[in-house]
């Protein structure tokens, strides 16, 4: 696929929610390497295939209560954060993983009341915190190298 933008279009890319969707990680990257400039920054949220998301996320989320539509993920496509490293270190951007951090749902009273009135689960898991557990959804940037 390619970006309808020229050459180092971007001073930064926000990619969300997009990455565990696709099939050749390389062709993505290379997309998104080729519209940032030198010194750009790419920002993504991705899913890690661990067995808390695989159970968690495609299975309890999409699978069983219909939260995600069914079918939206494929586990077996979802990325751990050393991968992302390796990805984007490959062409040599700056990435700093202990800086990188998990996304949570964090249901509260206010939460939980509405979803008790509407009798759904969703109000549940519409509030989001950051966390340091990488183990299901996470952030996290890397920055394009000036030269080379």
């Amino acid at each position: 696929f390619e970006l309808p933008f020229p050459d180092g279009y971007f001073t930064g890319v926000v990619v969300a929610d997009v990455l565990e969707h696709f099939t050749d990680l390389r062709l993505v990257r290379n997309e998104i390497n080729r519209v940032v400039k030198p010194g750009g920054v790419v920002v993504f949220d991705t899913i890690a295939r661990t067995l808390f998301s695989a159970i968690g996320i495609w299975g309890v989320a999409q699978e069983v209560l219909n939260i995600i539509p069914r079918n939206s993920h494929d586990w077996r496509l979802f990325i751990q954060p050393k991968e992302i490293e390796a990805l984007f270190g490959e062409l040599k951007y700056t990435m700093d993983s202990t800086k990188w951090y998990g996304i949570e749902p964090t249901p509260g009273v206010q939460q939980a009341i509405e979803a008790v009135k509407e009798m759904s689960i969703v109000p549940l898991i519409a509030t989001f915190s950051r966390t340091n557990n990488l183990m299901s959804s996470y952030m996290g940037h890397a920055v394009k190298p000036v030269s080379g």
